[in-house]
């Protein structure tokens, strides 16, 4: 074991505390206003309904270009799937947040 070895499990072990630090920290926090608490609750159900809307609307169906290719890295039905609905989310959310993005610039130009 070298220094890089050292370095990269260092590393790992870094991320693994902010992450750990990034989830707790807000939920302490939260314990002091409920209600701000619930408004995230409300927001992580809203996408979580948006994706399995996008997962429910993207194809399943292989393409005949794809399917050597998908059998020899184990692509399965479900997991195309599982990333077309995940790339139809981000085009959604991307594409609401231009909007917001617009709308409030518009909205600031008018109303300021």
């Amino acid at each position: 074991m070298d220094w890089i070895d050292i370095g990269i499990y260092l590393s790992y072990l870094m991320i693994g505390v902010a992450l750990v630090a990034a989830i707790v920290m807000p939920l302490i926090k939260s314990l002091d206003n409920p209600a701000g608490l619930l408004k995230s609750a409300l927001g992580v159900v809203g996408l979580l309904v948006l994706f399995a809307i996008c997962y429910f609307m993207s194809d399943s169906t292989i393409h005949a270009a794809f399917i050597e290719k998908a059998q020899k890295m184990g692509v399965s039905t479900g997991t195309y799937q599982l990333v077309g609905g995940s790339i139809v989310m981000i085009y959604v959310v991307c594409i609401v947040a231009a909007a917001a993005i617009v709308y409030g610039e518009i909205r600031s130009f008018f109303f300021n």
